[in-house]
């Protein structure tokens, strides 16, 4: 079994790393499942270029920009449809505060609150 580990990246303190590394060591060490850190691949499927000029690419080149971070979201995308046999999204505060989404559907699904394998006790069900 593959897991994907989605939520924030960027806007996160850590870079989003520490809760994935806790779930990350959960599922592999517990359940023996594989998981896929977009946290840890930053240059996923960009050139050498992309991946180390993306990010001021915001401010300086607003076109190089989008079209790195469309390649990284088909890569995303590609992996979670083609490859990963589920997704664990960690909803937290500072994704409100710097994205705006619209919800087409979405489904949390986990123990009950205060499960105690599961690290920070903050499954949704």
């Amino acid at each position: 079994m593959l897991a994907y580990l989605s939520g924030p990246i960027e806007f996160a303190g850590d870079g989003g790393k520490a809760w994935r590394r806790k779930v990350m060591l959960f599922l592999r060490d517990e359940l023996g499942h594989r998981v896929y850190d977009p946290a840890e691949d930053e240059k996923k499927n960009l050139t050498d270029e992309e991946a180390a000029h993306f990010r001021e690419w915001k401010k300086t080149n607003l076109e190089r920009f989008r079209r790195a971070v469309r390649k990284i979201i088909q890569f995303d995308l590609d992996l979670i449809e083609n490859r990963a046999d589920y997704v664990i999204c960690y909803w937290d505060t500072c994704r409100s505060r710097h994205h705006q989404w619209r919800h087409v559907g979405r489904v949390d699904v986990g123990p009950p609150s205060g499960h105690p394998r599961i690290p920070g006790n903050r499954a949704s069900g």
